[in-house]
């Protein structure tokens, strides 16, 4: 399965959050923050020194707030840091580098390398798992403990006595917290690296007098089986005509193999276990059985993740990809082609049998078409595609000449239209947009693994700030329950920003997708009484009362919503372990957004804090 998110260039993506058009939480985070800080210092003031001098003393919080930022000393910042990354370590956060070594060390015992991709598994494992949950577990009790638990030692007045400003106090502990979560994720990442290498190498034996020839309507092929390492073996069915060999794809991964001048074989390391992927994607529309192109979705066979639709079998039905920016500079050896499709039998026959379809090229100016290319298909499989320079093109008559890539398919702007029919009848094949790419040379997947460490690294930076910034109003409990709630708040944005557009301003009966469910007090309603999310409530004085209850929450939800990241985006090793690169166009993007909510998580905090202090 591929990653489906689409992500603009970052030029493109900043252009559109200035002009209004993009997401723009962190605007109104700001915005928000700053109302908020002069409504709550306002009222502080009024209760205590009256209408007048009130406004004087909002005014200087602002203004006092603002000289103490751009009066920053770094080394006294340093020194900050320092005393905080000491004062972690007394407290012995190392021992959960001990913990990570442990369940590495372990966790050999449950997982196994014959599963469908190893690769994945281990990836998963960890760093999806074991090293992004311990890291921002850890990070995310110190930071939210840290300045309460000076207040209540009353630690924290005897820095107050010195030459200290309070945005050296809060940047001080921020920058202390992330060096030492930067030092934690560059040791578990660097010993995950060596764990993902070290459990997937393997080779296997061909022993020569398992390799034979098939007679009979395969004649000509080579036919074998190697011997079993990590619980698995491959399969070998090779043609001599060509030179290079190589196992089956299985389990993840293949073999090279070379014949030796003895007539023996000799295995290589598993390669595609760890890989990047660069892909050049290209925009999909579906054509239906009326020979209509203009469609966006084919035929839904009722699956629930509705990302893939379906195209019919021995039908007018295809799929076309619209490709840019072919040019022969670019492809000079032709093009390489990977596809995932997802197969639907609505006749079982033989489970395990591919199915046959057919790729074609064609030019979106001429309309030229190539001989439609076969090939066979086995569901969820990520298979590659070879197209050359040369091609045979097929009239309207059905008759065939020799073409080229460039000269008869690709238009004078260099676009190239792919489409892929499925030939099985009463068959489907489902895709998506990004089942189908041009395949560019892999990037090193150390460079990928950096990216995706970089990005926990910027999930640590949101989780600090937010962890201090609770702390510095609240006590340590309220904090950390205000920071979990955050979290759980991110990670489920999406699905968040759904339920409430979907409540609010879809009228019944619309044509878009609705999303089921109901407020907060309307999901509980419905899972006391075991009522299904896609019935309507009955009008009735209660449900009345559910919605009128739903309403305000779901508005704040909304709101609320705006001042979020999605957290679901920060986790790039998902990408990582579908062996896919990670954009550097969303890099950058999800650096902007934990850099400025960052900057913004400490300005109202060195505001709130100075506010407490006024209010002691």
């Amino acid at each position: 399965m591929v990653y489906e998110y689409e992500y603009l260039p970052f030029y493109d993506w900043l252009t559109d959050i200035l002009l209004g058009k993009g997401p723009t939480w962190y605007f109104f985070a700001l915005f928000l923050g700053l109302v908020g800080l002069s409504v709550i210092g306002a009222l502080v003031a009024l209760v205590r020194l009256g209408p007048a001098a009130s406004l004087e003393a909002t005014y200087n919080l602002l203004t006092g707030t603002f000289f103490d930022i751009i009066g920053i000393s770094p080394r006294r910042v340093y020194a900050l840091s320092k005393l905080v990354i000491l004062e972690a370590w007394r407290r012995r956060v190392w021992f959960v580098l001990v913990i990570f070594a442990a369940i590495l060390i372990f966790s050999n015992l449950f997982l196994t390398a014959n599963s469908d991709d190893p690769g994945k598994l281990y990836t998963t494992f960890s760093l999806g798992f074991t090293t992004r949950y311990l890291a921002l577990f850890l990070l995310l009790i110190l930071s939210v403990f840290s300045i309460p638990q000076d207040f209540k030692n009353k630690t924290i007045f005897t820095v107050a006595t010195k030459p200290v400003r309070t945005s050296e106090l809060i940047l001080g502990r921020i920058c202390g917290f992330m060096a030492l979560g930067t030092f934690l994720l560059v040791v578990m990442g660097t010993v995950s690296y060596f764990y993902l290498v070290l459990s997937l190498q393997h080779t296997h034996d061909l022993d020569a007098e398992t390799v034979s020839a098939l007679n009979s309507q395969k004649a000509g092929l080579v036919n074998g089986k190697t011997t079993l390492a990590q619980d698995h073996f491959h399969l070998l069915r090779h043609d001599p005509k060509v030179e290079e060999m190589w196992t089956e794809f299985q389990f993840g991964h293949r073999h090279e193999i070379i014949k030796n001048p003895d007539g023996s074989y000799t295995l290589r390391e598993p390669e595609e276990l760890l890989r990047a992927r660069v892909q050049q994607l290209g925009t999909l529309k579906i054509r239906d059985e009326y020979n209509d192109e203009t469609k966006d979705r084919g035929v839904s066979v009722g699956k629930e993740w509705s990302y893939r639709s379906f195209i019919e079998g021995s039908s007018p039905m295809a799929a076309i990809w619209t490709f840019k920016d072919i040019t022969p500079e670019r492809f000079p050896r032709g093009l390489r082609l990977e596809r995932t499709i997802r197969v639907f039998r609505t006749s079982q026959g033989v489970i395990d049998r591919p199915l046959s379809g057919t790729i074609t090229l064609r030019n979106p100016q001429t309309r030229v078409e190539s001989r439609p290319i076969e090939f066979l298909c086995k569901d969820n499989e990520i298979d590659t595609f070879e197209i050359p320079l040369l091609v045979e093109v097929q009239d309207k008559e059905g008759n065939l000449r020799q073409g080229n890539l460039f000269e008869d398919f690709v238009s004078a702007d260099h676009e190239l239209q792919i489409l892929v029919q499925c030939s099985a009848p009463q068959q489907y094949f489902g895709m998506a947009q990004r089942d189908l790419y041009i395949k560019g040379a892999d990037i090193p997947f150390e460079w990928n693994l950096v990216k995706a460490l970089f990005c926990m690294w910027l999930q640590m930076l949101i989780i600090v700030s937010c962890g201090v910034f609770f702390s510095t109003v609240v006590s340590a409990p309220v904090a950390l329950l205000c920071t979990v709630g955050f979290l759980i708040f991110g990670m489920n944005l999406q699905f968040i920003n759904d339920i409430t557009t979907s409540e609010l301003f879809m009228e019944e009966g619309a044509r878009l997708k609705k999303y089921y469910g109901g407020g907060p007090l309307e999901a509980t309603y419905r899972i006391f009484t075991g009522m299904n999310v896609i019935m309507p409530l009955e009008k009735t004085p209660l449900s009345a009362v559910i919605k009128s209850v739903d309403r305000p929450i779901l508005w704040t939800m909304y709101f609320t919503r705006l001042l979020i990241p999605n957290f679901d985006q920060f986790n790039t090793v998902s990408i990582l372990q579908q062996g896919f690169n990670i954009p550097g166009e969303l890099v950058a993007q999800l650096a902007f957004q934990a850099f400025f909510f960052a900057f913004t998580a400490f300005l109202l905090g060195v505001a709130l804090l100075r506010l407490r202090e006024v209010a002691s």
